[in-house]
């Protein structure tokens, strides 16, 4: 009898053997079913992060520590108003008071009101922090920081989202509704409200980005 050749035998195995790998991984990690392709990765397997850490974006169950009640700026365009919508849901599950400067509606309209609104309530201190969400999450951000006083940080996974308040004191988080699903903004929301500014040679970077608001209100 003629054998198989060995070469399809191999790719068979092969193929087998991916399949049961993304599986497992899948299963294995709660956040990947909620993760875009781009975080995915080429071929929707979860990316490796420079070789020495792989960053899946997991959700780890922990005992939640009490946190004080906080009043919480949220702004929007169009394509983010669901978002902004399941944004408000959590905040008020975590006790928080949602500040909505709207958006209220899916209907066409322009990101930097909504950026400007948010920014100029947390420069004031009438809310502790503030969410903006647009399309990308990139126009709200850059608007929203043309505020004196609003460190706005566009965050797309749970490690920049920590990153940015333990390094960078971000008082307002930026998302992106067309390229973070709802499930894993949510959990880089509650990554980036437990998350505490380190302080350290971190305050003095931080006193600087300061010190340029200071020159420009100044008009220096």
């Amino acid at each position: 009898m003629p054998r198989a050749p060995r070469t399809g035998i191999f790719l068979a195995i092969f193929s087998i053997l991916a399949i049961l790998v993304q599986t497992a991984t899948a299963a294995k990690i709660p956040a990947y079913a909620g993760m875009t392709p781009l975080e995915k990765g080429a071929g929707g397997f979860p990316p490796f992060a420079n070789g020495a850490a792989r960053v899946y974006n997991a959700h780890v169950d922990v005992d939640e520590p009490e946190e004080e009640p906080m009043k919480i700026a949220v702004g929007n365009d169009h394509p983010a108003y669901e978002l902004k919508c399941a944004v408000k849901k959590r905040l008020e599950e975590r006790g928080h008071e949602a500040l909505d400067v709207g958006s209220h509606s899916a209907e066409s309209t322009d990101y930097p009101i909504y950026a400007a609104a948010v920014g100029e309530l947390v420069a004031s201190g009438e809310a502790d922090l503030g969410v903006v969400m647009c399309g990308t999450g990139i126009g709200i951000s850059i608007a929203a920081n043309k505020t004196p006083g609003v460190r706005a940080a566009l965050c797309w996974n749970i490690t920049t989202a920590r990153a940015s308040r333990e390094h960078n004191d971000a008082n307002v988080l930026a998302l992106g509704a067309r390229l973070t699903a709802a499930p894993l903004a949510l959990e880089i929301l509650d990554a980036w409200l437990d998350a505490d500014f380190e302080g350290g040679r971190h305050a003095r970077r931080v006193g600087q980005i300061s010190d340029m608001d200071a020159r420009r209100g100044d008009g220096g």
